[in-house]
């Protein structure tokens, strides 16, 4: 029996009702406990299942229950014997209260119940240690129904690429689905998979190929739903089922069904703003702040602002807006944009130090129709300082970039520097002095010059240059480092900030599109196999290259070699395998009684032919090993009684294992604990697999007293057993005068 601690909280306070002028006759105040519900985890349990049961109780009298601490609160009588329960900790349970037998007890073990439909008894205070106004309504029968183990599929998700369909886009769905059950799901081969319910009729779908889904198995597919044109704009119910056809029975036939929103929209263009720039970045008081906003159109038809009306809009923090007018260009499909120039933002001396939130808007008035009109804004924060006491300039440099951005050693790579006066004061360089320099990875440097003009506060200015000549570099990764004012030609606030370390990334020559096949994992059912077993193996298979893989249909997709010779395997059925993409497949391997005990190496193999072109012909196989091991006998004593009044007692002990057991003389049983003594038992025992065979343990001469028989086969493990932790057996005696 396991018992369970339970901790209840008091309420914190009462609710008492007053009816003037009524008079009832002052009762006695007393407790009534009942159990309102219990609950099992999980809800729709098979055999397979560990089976949790909470309870849910309530205190309907009128007055405070006290069930003694240490004492049963609740109790759950089990269909098979034995119950669990909850113990109290012994607070008062106040009138109306309502409380639960904390994180509920194991009502079933795995394996321990027939499939069926149970009666479980659930009662409060089951030892009548508080007293109640009833103590009659303590019980609640409830049913709890055990199914056999199944597959149970789900369609866990449903997604849309592209994610933001337009009218003009052709629509794919994936559809992610799932074995929630606890045995392996079968489709028939040919059969579908699953399908998606089309808006305007039809439907798109995935074939089955047959093999088994094994438990708790996540697995995908993907076709077409909608072509371009075919909807008119709006929202769409899609209804995706897995098992349309309910051609493989599971536990729950009622969850195979996922509805998802598809929303379709009309082509037109959407105005967003991606970014706002604060020049200086870190203003003071003292400072007069620009603002550039960087747009883009990410619809798919061109926009068009009136030329003339406003394009973009910040509105000021203390009132009024700045903002750019368009010029009644049109701005192509996926087009980043600037406010040109920028704008006063903020003029010297009109802000107190603080931080702003900045809205900012393009099209702000609305000119443009666009197929969003709910993502125009963009808010940013503007934070203020205090000025700061001295005007000096600081040089840093912000970004360094390069050209290609994803270079390989055929390429010849520019590095573009981006570099800011983030100071208070104009920063001159003398003319013909380096402006900034870059290192190159293999020695020597390169440069810019400078013209010699002031930069003043909160500018960013931009330099470049050849960095890498083609082949001069292996692929690797190198740390550039990039500095303004290389030789501190201009004296500066902080002159410890003018270096920037950036990673270079040279890669080898983009290769072409391949597939490469490996097998990720092989298992066995059962996973510890005996010689009277039949085991199948489930193989794991992925496409870890960057191409589809395809192998000819009717090929062998996979094989695996017997431990006895010969092979099993199954046919591709011709379907592209998309990159990234893992399936499975499943078939017997060994018949029962084909291997005697030991273990083996399985080289699992796919593509075994090599039918498809693969980036690394040489890791599409793995070697697992599979272990058979032999039948073994399982003793265990299976009675234990008392013989009469005296001290005696029978003892029977059954084979429940598999195999013989074949005993050495004078090596049976052994009693001990109070009452030791030994049966050394026939010259030999042969137990066959489910016999039993019954001893007597016998103590002459003892005083009246209760003794303890503690029996025990196989004591000195000399057989070997499937379980050699089930051979004891206690019984306590009581014998009330000596007895021969």
């Amino acid at each position: 029996m396991i018992h369970l601690r339970l901790r209840f909280l008091p309420l914190a306070a009462f609710l008492l009702v007053l009816i003037p002028g009524i008079a009832q006759p002052q009762q006695a105040a007393a407790p009534d406990l009942v159990v309102m519900r219990a609950i099992f985890s999980p809800p729709n349990p098979t055999t397979a299942d560990h089976i949790m049961i909470s309870v849910e109780m309530r205190n309907q009298g009128n007055g405070a229950a006290t069930i003694p601490s240490g004492s049963f609160q609740w109790m759950a009588y089990k269909s098979v014997g034995g119950s669990v329960g909850g113990v109290s900790n012994g607070a008062p349970l106040p009138p109306g209260l309502t409380f639960m037998g904390m994180a509920g007890n194991t009502l079933v073990e795995p394996g321990t119940l027939p499939p069926g439909t149970y009666q479980i008894r659930v009662k409060v205070d089951p030892d009548n240690r508080c007293v109640e106004s009833n103590e009659n309504n303590n019980e609640l029968m409830v049913s709890l129904t055990i199914a056999p183990p199944r597959p149970d599929l789900v369609v866990t998700r449903a997604t849309f690429s592209p994610p933001h369909p337009t009218t003009a886009d052709r629509v794919i769905i994936n559809v992610e689905m799932r074995n929630l059950g606890n045995s392996a799901a079968t489709i028939p081969n040919g059969s579908f998979q699953w399908m998606a319910y089309k808006p305007v009729g039809g439907s798109a779908g995935g074939v089955s190929n047959g093999a088994p889904i094994p438990s708790g198995v996540t697995f995908m597919g993907g076709n077409t739903l909608v072509e371009p044109g075919t909807l008119q704009p709006g929202t769409y119910q899609i209804r995706v089922k897995v098992d349309p056809d309910n051609r493989c029975v599971e536990s729950n036939e009622n969850n195979n069904e996922l509805v998802v929103s598809l929303t379709i929209a009309p082509p037109g263009p959407d105005l967003v703003v991606t970014r706002a720039i604060l020049s200086p970045p870190n203003p003071t008081t003292a400072d007069r702040v620009m603002i550039n906003v960087e747009m883009r159109n990410q619809g798919n038809v061109a926009a068009t602002i009136p030329n003339a009306s406003y394009q973009w809009m910040a509105y000021k923090p203390v009132g009024g807006s700045a903002g750019g007018v368009s010029n009644g260009v049109p701005i192509g499909p996926g087009i980043t944009f600037m406010g040109m120039g920028g704008n006063p933002l903020v003029e010297p001396g009109t802000l107190q130090p603080g931080t702003y939130q900045i809205r900012v808007k393009v099209d702000p008035d609305n000119r443009c129709v666009e197929s969003n009109e709910n993502n125009n804004e963009l808010m940013v924060s503007l934070t203020i300082a205090p000025p700061p006491q001295a005007m000096a300039p600081d040089l840093v440099v912000t970004r360094a970039t390069f050209t290609p951005p994803n270079p390989t050693t055929a390429d010849r790579v520019t590095i573009n520097v981006e570099m800011r006066n983030q100071g208070n004061g104009a920063a001159t360089i003398p003319s013909g002095s380096f402006q900034w320099m870059a290192y190159k990875p293999v020695g020597g440097n390169i440069g810019g010059f400078s013209p010699g003009a002031p930069i003043p506060s909160g500018i960013t200015f931009m330099g470049g240059n050849t960095l890498v000549e083609p082949g001069t570099l292996p692929p690797g990764t190198y740390q550039i480092r990039v500095k303004v004012d290389p030789d501190n030609r201009c004296a500066e606030s902080n002159e410890n900030n003018n270096e920037l370390v950036v990673s270079l990334t040279i890669a080898q020559p983009q290769q072409a599109m391949t597939p490469d096949l490996v097998v990720t994992r092989a298992t066995f059912t059962p996973p510890n196999p005996t010689t009277a077993d039949r085991v199948m193996i489930n193989v794991e298979m992925r496409n870890q290259g960057n191409g589809a893989a395809t192998i000819p249909s009717g090929a062998p997709q996979w094989t695996a070699d017997r431990p006895v010779g010969g092979g099993v395997g199954g046919s591709s059925n011709g379907a592209p395998i998309a990159p990234g993409i893992i399936f499975t497949a499943g078939i017997a391997l060994v018949e029962p009684g084909s291997l005697q005990p030991g273990t083996y190496p399985i080289r699992v193999k796919v593509d075994p032919d090599n039918r498809c072109a693969e980036s690394n012909e040489n890791n599409n196989e793995v070697v697992v090993s599979l272990t058979i091991t032999p039948l073994l006998p399982d003793l265990v004593i299976s009675e234990m009684a008392r013989m009469g009044e005296s001290a005696n007692v029978k003892v029977t002990v059954m084979n429940q294992g598999l195999g013989t057991a074949n005993f050495p003389a004078n090596s049976l049983i052994v009693g001990g604990g109070d009452l030791s003594t030994q049966y050394a038992g026939n010259q030999g025992e042969i137990f066959g697999p489910g016999v039993s065979k019954t001893y007597m343990l016998t103590k002459m001469n003892l005083q009246a007293g209760t003794f303890t028989w503690k029996t025990t086969v196989d004591p000195d493990r000399k057989l070997m057993e499937t379980d050699e932790n089930n051979n004891e057996k206690t019984i306590t005696v009581t014998v009330k005068k000596d007895k021969d």
